[in-house]
């Protein structure tokens, strides 16, 4: 054995550390004192962000701030959060913890409940940046999800390294920092928001995933060898979900008979795709700005502008881009491929 591979393995969680922070700079993820705002379930894969980033500060100067969402999925949600309100109270790090009024049964609507408070929560407490515990093993999971389920380059890029948030507003939801003895003087509740409005700093509401680069059996070694307390969510192992069939079912399905390592190859083809998806954007806006479309003020008018002759000239993957995005941009809805197609076809058939 190399020296160098010695040395990784005897401080692995020191070239792991290295990894993220390298990751950070290299991805522009992150800005030295910028106020960020982590999410934090208690789960080992949150725990671990938290504690990887409270390492790293001592170098970045960042302001942290800890948000807790609770579902109310099951009887350990209060004890979840206590567990993250005291890991938040030991590192003298702001705290937030929401809690849905109405238990949040669906995957997808626990999700959009989940942004739509961590937004308003940064918003409100002049958060520039929120940080997600993603790591690469749920890249993998999301690719493979979205592929599943139908899906064109976009939603094949999976997670990406970091994005904008786009603003809902926020219903049926409060917030509040939870009153405990030890948080005694630091203890600032929050009134219940409803129907916020835009505000035009959104633009600046970046969402960061610095652990892409990690698996989670290194999220465990990790966890292991800094003796980390985490908390084990009962739903990720329920086979009714089906990202978790996914990952209990699919990949150690594919692992076992097709390829041991197709983890690394998806991990790799998702970072192909994500940066071909963005040259194809950057792309579309270049033409929409030249066709003087980006501009109107109306679908039907950016449509009766269109320069058919043009954009009948372009290869069918743009034509499809410019519609899709033309309707993002006026209607904010996302159209499905069958939808995109018959639009097309009308225009320039």
């Amino acid at each position: 054995m190399s020296r160098l591979k010695k040395n990784i393995l005897e401080n692995k969680d020191i070239y792991l550390l290295r990894n993220v922070n390298n990751a950070i700079i290299e991805r522009h993820l992150l800005k030295p004192y910028e106020k960020i705002l982590i999410a934090v379930s208690g789960g080992q894969d949150s725990v671990c962000l938290l504690r990887i980033l409270y390492k790293l500060n001592t170098q970045w100067g960042w302001t942290l701030g800890i948000i807790h969402c609770d579902h109310r999925w099951n009887i350990d949600s209060q004890k979840q959060a206590n567990q993250v309100a005291h890991l938040a109270a030991s590192m003298e790090i702001d705290y937030y913890q929401t809690i849905a009024i109405y238990p949040i049964t669906n995957e997808v609507l626990a999700r959009d409940w989940r942004y739509n408070i961590i937004k308003n929560v940064a918003l409100n407490n002049h958060y520039k940046v929120i940080i997600t515990a993603h790591t690469g093993t749920d890249r993998i999971e999301t690719l493979l999800f979205n592929l599943i389920r139908g899906t064109g380059l976009r939603g094949i890029q999976s997670l990406s390294w970091k994005r904008y948030l786009k603003y809902n507003q926020v219903i049926q939801t409060f917030f509040f920092r939870q009153k405990y003895q030890f948080l005694n003087r630091k203890i600032q509740f929050t009134k219940t928001i409803r129907g916020v409005t835009n505000q035009p700093n959104i633009q600046k509401l970046q969402i960061s995933r610095p652990l892409l680069d990690l698996t989670r059996t290194e999220i465990r070694y990790l966890i292991e060898v800094w003796k980390l307390s985490s908390c084990v969510d009962r739903t990720n192992k329920n086979l009714q979900i089906q990202r978790n069939r996914i990952r209990h079912r699919v990949l150690p399905y594919l692992r076992l008979y097709y390829n041991p390592k197709i983890d690394l190859a998806l991990a790799r083809w998702a970072e192909i795709v994500q940066y071909e998806n963005i040259y194809f954007e950057r792309l579309v806006r270049y033409l929409l700005d030249k066709l003087q479309l980006s501009s109107e003020k109306t679908l039907s008018t950016s449509f009766s502008k269109l320069e058919v002759k043009i954009v009948s000239s372009l290869p069918v993957a743009l034509q499809r881009r410019m519609i899709k995005k033309i309707f993002d941009q006026y209607t904010g809805k996302n159209l499905n491929f069958n939808s995109i197609e018959q639009i097309r076809l009308m225009i320039f058939s």
